[in-house]
């Protein structure tokens, strides 16, 4: 019986001790840290960015004050300009953050304000209205611009490496820089040669990569042919498409698919035939009632020409 309790003692005692003991290293490895001084730049010092699923870096620009009279009374024009100000004011001021620390020699700061500007990079950004997602519409591509070649040429191998053209591939952050890159050179070189290709594919990315962006996408298409009507790509097809089958609106789709007829018949003898047959369905389709609000819309936001203006 004695010996029982002495064992049963003994147990106690060594649970006991074990806990005393595994308490003691945290102790010591919180102590080691705390001598340390909490050096977390250490971790950079190596001049490569933070490699790592997330990386949380300290705010970059003190909080403003915001105005809770002109949100609750701001339209939404209002609104949405407000977004994309301080938002290009956010990466404009953490491009200057990054630049002044690698000016002084802080590369472990240098490398975290990168790492934060490579996480915004992935994220695609809106304008929130939709004429103001893309360029104006009186762009000329009239020079030849060899920096602007260089860019477009880099967005077309961006899109492949995103998986353009290559069944079951689809890498969404290198489509998103290439998309980027598209509209780089058109915002940059708004003179170049290359705008209308360039919003070709701003379109295609739109329209077969990123969900609900139908608008978007027959934007960019239509933007393409008004910058240049004899543009080699099948840009009133394209958009053609999206209008008959995703927005359902006949009369647009109709007028592409006749400006296909006019002006895209050497491109793709498929795409002709199609329309050709297309147009033949819709004219022999009951036509819909239009709705007060769709005439509203249309005379607000009138489409331009199927032919491009040509």
């Amino acid at each position: 019986m004695n010996r029982t309790r002495l064992q049963g003692g003994g147990m106690e005692v060594s649970r006991k001790y074990s806990f005393v003991r595994c308490a003691s290293a945290w102790g010591c490895a919180v102590l080691l840290a705390l001598a340390s001084g909490c050096q977390t730049d250490a971790l950079f010092r190596s001049g490569r960015s933070p490699k790592a699923d997330r990386v949380i870096v300290a705010q970059t620009l003190a909080p403003r004050q915001v105005d809770e009279d002109f949100l609750h009374n701001a339209k939404e024009a209002d609104l949405a300009e407000e977004v994309v100000t301080h938002r290009d004011a956010y990466v404009s001021s953490l491009r200057s953050l990054r630049d002044a620390y690698a000016a002084g020699g802080n590369t472990a700061r240098r490398d975290q304000a990168a790492a934060e500007l490579a996480g915004l990079e992935k994220v695609q950004q809106f304008h929130y209205m939709l004429d103001a997602e893309v360029p104006p519409v009186d762009l000329k591509p009239t020079l030849s611009i060899p920096e602007a070649d260089r860019l477009y040429a880099s967005a077309v191998k961006l899109m492949k490496q995103g998986g353009s053209g290559i069944p079951g591939l689809y890498r969404q952050e290198k489509m998103l820089e290439a998309l980027n890159a598209f509209k780089s050179v058109i915002n940059l070189y708004p003179t170049s040669d290359k705008i209308d290709d360039a919003a070709f594919y701003a379109g295609e990315i739109h329209k077969e990569y990123f969900p609900e962006q139908e608008l978007i996408a027959v934007r960019w298409y239509e933007r393409s042919m008004l910058w240049n009507p004899k543009t080699p790509h099948p840009v009133r097809f394209q958009a053609a498409v999206i209008y008959d089958y995703r927005l359902h609106d006949r009369a647009r789709a109709l007028e592409l698919y006749h400006g296909v007829l006019e002006q895209e018949k050497d491109i793709d003898l498929s795409n002709t035939r199609f329309s050709s047959r297309r147009i033949d369905e819709l004219m022999r389709e009951p036509r819909p009632a239009a709705t007060e609000s769709s005439e509203e819309d249309a005379a607000a936001d009138p489409a331009p020409a199927a032919s491009g203006g040509a």
